[in-house]
């Protein structure tokens, strides 16, 4: 889904870019040499630090 509102369209940013979806993360996971559910657990794991 866009990831930043929830709606469960996974590629739409609904015409603004700064919204999250999975492209993104396909192209993050691309950029950093790993994969999609990688990059998820890093940002889960960066949230779990940050919340502390």
């Amino acid at each position: 889904m866009c990831l930043s509102c929830g709606c469960g369209k996974p590629n739409d940013d609904h015409g603004d870019q700064r919204n999250i979806t999975m492209d993104d993360l396909n192209q993050a996971a691309q950029a950093a040499g790993t994969t999609r559910d990688k990059v998820l657990q890093n940002i889960m794991n960066a949230l779990c630090y940050l919340c502390r």
